[in-house]
């Protein structure tokens, strides 16, 4: 189904504003998806308490993100 498993922390590569979710899986009740052809998408419930589906491509894995990196931006 997906690359990224229940609990696991990510954020959203095509909106970092929106900040980090964790997933969580498609039988939990707060989850008010279907897992039916969903197969390379993932279930996020994000720190503003939204919940979306997403496609595997567009999130990252939160523990491998340098926050001090991305706060300071890119070296010139």
């Amino acid at each position: 189904m997906s690359k990224f498993t229940a609990g696991e922390r990510v954020r959203s590569d095509d909106s970092p504003v929106s900040g980090t979710g964790t997933v969580i899986s498609w039988d939990d009740p707060r989850c008010l998806f279907v897992a039916e052809n969903r197969t390379g998408y993932t279930a996020v419930a994000w720190d503003d308490e939204t919940m979306t589906i997403v496609a595997d491509e567009a999130l990252s894995s939160a523990t491998e993100v340098d926050w001090d990196k991305e706060v300071q931006g890119p070296e010139d």
